[in-house]
């Protein structure tokens, strides 16, 4: 435990006498730049501002943007020595229960009314910009950010505290002295761990010259990576005897235990304890010194860890001693996937630093990436990258693809790969962003234009998640529309769905403009407005003209100024017809009376019930009328005409069949690029390699390294690679290699 006064002197010491918002200043730069050091933030960042909630005025003192967890972190600090300056002396008061309520109470209760927060808020603040985008979503059709509330004190919390989070509804956590302290020295009390004991032994794989390195004392490798399972028994017991001094690398001692992951987590352990080790991604911990005993080659067992420390994985660990102590459940069966980082201070002393800074800022997997493999979004991929539009003005003369990111992060991951700066600005010239969307894009359009925009304003995952009725097979929950599933994408539905996308997002950019709301996130407005046309029109519009032209034509341009304030105004009249004054017109929105109404309200936003006898008609009811019948089972697979037939066929020999290559034949094929390059086709390049230096008589491959140099050449082949090398083959040779890989 850390005295007060050395925190203070440590950290402050060398402001001098400092008081009032100064004083609040330093102490936020000076706790930002340890958390960040230590690899517990990202970047904060102070930006305060004074907000009320009744009487109660209260302080948010800057965040913390997390953009690939797609986290907002609300700053706020206490200080329990208020009287006193940064010069000291401090005495150690305690953070209570109803200081941190208190905070997250009103701003609870601010983000009920966010007309009356954005009353509130500074117009020149950046937090004030970020809160505003994570509360409404931002105008581009974004996802919303999750916010949470994280508490940097210079008292010592409460050990009620713990309690008093769980029950509250935003997502909080404390930062004290003592979590300070940890990271401001090493803590003398960093628990040695003991892995032997009556829960089962902790076996690990160890590459065996980095096990006689440690034995010898060689500091020819800073570190060693072990990497076994634990058994959820053992290492709940190890929390329970060590507590957060397991866990002095993770400072969020105090983290909210009712989240949908914790509970999956307890699930999956009541229901499904043998699915735990394939569910749950483990833990990352490190160590300064381990025992380990030899079992064979490369497997250990881990006796014992000094300074063990779970960097990634706190809330795994104590879940599952929350399941045994308190909830009772049964962990025998239960088995945790462990990355093991035994570290060299001396060597590396900000090792343990950046183990935590990268365990745990990954990017946060969505509900929707679980479905990107869909074959209805691979063949709708497909068509995107072969589809091109010609240059307009638009795209400053290129002519373009509307790029559909199946994955998230793909298209970023498409335009780095290109190797060179002109070939990146080349792709982004092809492929503007302004024409790039994804499955949640997709799905809150195509919703709207089959008049259902009550869901997506669901938002963009749980509109997704709508979506998905659309296909055989959906999530859990998730109702089968009875229409039928949609047919699979051909070029003229895909151009279709691009002008829905471009309107879709030029009435985003209109409603951003014309109408002046804080209650709800212009893109949901915009799926009003695209069901409005939709429905006015019969789903008629001059879809053919779109992608000749690439713009959104000027008749709707001229009247969506109009019909989005009328939109607007008709949302506000339904609202206040049905509504008490206590709900939400954010909720209203996601009805489908508000659909009906509004609908009602505005018939024909066109003025004209005729339309141009060139416009051609797209719904989703045509998509789902087109799609086919399902397919007969395939037939059985022929036999390759390489093979041999089964009377004639004789063992293969696959060494013979590698002898007929030499030294100059296997550096060839291990250099062949021209194919895609994954972790496996590396590997057995790396094999490969070693044949060209160690060829000579009978080869020394046999098990599986035969079937991976056979899967090598096979795969060589089919991509038309080395062919002075591999026409040495014949065609019986072939058959041997495939037929030895089937064996």
């Amino acid at each position: 435990m850390i005295d007060v006064e050395d925190f203070r002197k440590n950290l402050f010491g060398e402001h001098g006498n400092i008081g009032g918002d100064a004083k609040r200043k330093v102490m936020f730069s000076a706790m930002a730049k340890l958390l960040e050091g230590n690899g517990n933030a990202v970047g904060p960042v102070y930006s305060p501002i004074q907000l009320k909630s009744g009487r109660i005025t209260f302080a948010i003192d800057g965040y913390d943007l997390n953009l690939k967890d797609d986290c907002l972190k609300l700053i706020s600090l206490i200080d329990c020595n208020p009287l006193d300056g940064l010069d000291g002396p401090w005495v150690e008061n305690i953070c209570g229960a109803d200081d941190v309520r208190r905070v997250s109470t009103c701003l609870s209760k601010a983000f009920a009314d966010i007309g009356a927060l954005r009353k509130q808020l500074p117009k020149d603040s950046d937090l004030a910009e970020h809160l505003l985008d994570a509360l409404l979503g931002n105008p581009r059709g974004e996802h919303k950010t999750r916010m949470e509330l994280e508490i940097w004190t210079n008292g010592k919390a409460t050990k009620a505290l713990p309690k008093v989070i769980r029950e509250m509804r935003l997502s909080t956590s404390v930062i004290d002295t003592e979590n300070f302290g940890r990271m401001l020295r090493a803590d003398p009390d960093m628990p040695e761990v003991n892995f032997e004991g009556d829960h089962g032994l902790v076996q690990v794989f160890l590459e065996d010259e980095c096990f006689v390195d440690a034995q010898e004392g060689s500091s020819a490798q800073p570190f060693s990576v072990l990497l076994g399972k634990i058994g959820g028994n053992l290492l709940a017991e190890l929390y329970h005897k060590h507590r957060d001094k397991l866990l002095q690398q993770n400072v969020r001692s105090f983290l909210n235990c009712t989240g949908e992951v914790n509970k999956g987590i307890l699930g999956t352990i009541s229901q499904n304890p043998g699915d735990f080790l394939s569910f749950n991604n483990g833990i990352a911990a490190t160590a300064t010194h381990v025992r380990l005993r030899r079992v064979s080659d490369g497997l250990y067992v881990l006796c014992s860890a000094r300074d063990f420390q779970i960097v990634n994985g706190g809330q795994t660990t104590a879940t599952l001693m929350l399941a045994r102590w308190q909830k009772g459940l049964d962990l025998s069966r239960i088995k945790v996937a462990m990355k093991l980082t035994v570290v060299d201070l001396v060597a590396r002393p900000d090792m343990v630093t950046q183990i935590a800074r990268y365990a745990n800022f990954q990017n946060k997997v969505q509900n929707a990436d679980f479905h990107a493999n869909k074959g209805w979004f691979s063949r709708l991929q497909a068509i995107s990258r072969r589809e091109e539009a010609r240059g307009t003005a638009r795209s400053n003369g290129h002519r373009i693809h509307w790029y559909f990111e199946r994955t998230r992060g793909q298209y970023e991951q498409d335009r780095v790969s290109k190797g060179s700066p002109a070939r990146s600005k080349k792709f982004s010239n092809e492929n503007p962003k302004w024409a790039k969307f994804d499955k949640l894009d997709l799905a809150m359009v195509m919703m709207a234009w089959d008049l259902r925009p009550f869901e997506s304003a669901l938002g963009p995952q749980k509109c997704f998640s709508k979506f998905l009725g659309f296909f055989p097979g959906p999530p859990r929950g998730v109702h089968v529309d009875p229409r039928g599933h949609l047919a699979d994408p051909v070029p003229d539905s895909f151009k279709s769905l691009c002008f829905l996308l471009d309107l879709w997002k030029h009435g985003s950019e209109v409603c951003k403009r014309e109408v002046k709301n804080n209650e709800l996130p212009y893109k949901t407005l915009a799926a009003y407005l695209l069901a409005l046309v939709g429905k006015a029109t019969n789903f008629q519009l001059p879809f053919g003209e779109f992608w000749a032209t690439q713009e959104v034509p000027e008749f709707i341009k001229d009247i969506f100024p109009k019909l989005a304030v009328d939109c607007w105004n008709a949302i506000g009249r339904g609202f206040e017809k049905v509504e008490s004054p206590s709900k939400k017109l954010s909720e209203y929105v996601k009805k489908g009376s508000c659909w009906e109404y509004v609908s009602t309200e505005i018939q024909n936003p066109f003025g004209s019930p005729t339309f141009p006898t060139s416009w051609t008609r797209f719904s989703i009811d045509q998509m789902i009328a087109l799609a086919s019948p399902p397919e007969p089972p395939p037939l059985p697979p022929e036999p390759p005409k390489t093979c041999l037939p089964p009377e004639l066929r004789l063992a293969p020999d696959p060494h013979e069949v590698l002898e007929k290559l030499g030294p100059g034949d296997w550096s060839e094929l291990a250099n062949f690029k021209d194919m895609p390059l994954t972790q496996v086709v590396k590997s057995q390049q790396k094999l490969i390699k070693q044949l060209a230096s160690e060829v000579g008589g009978k080869l020394a491959i046999v098990g599986n390294d035969l079937s991976f140099v056979a899967s090598y050449l096979i795969l060589v082949k089919k991509n038309d690679g080395c062919p002075g090398v591999l026409e040495k083959l014949g065609e019986h040779d072939w058959a041997a290699l495939e037929e030895m890989i089937k064996g």
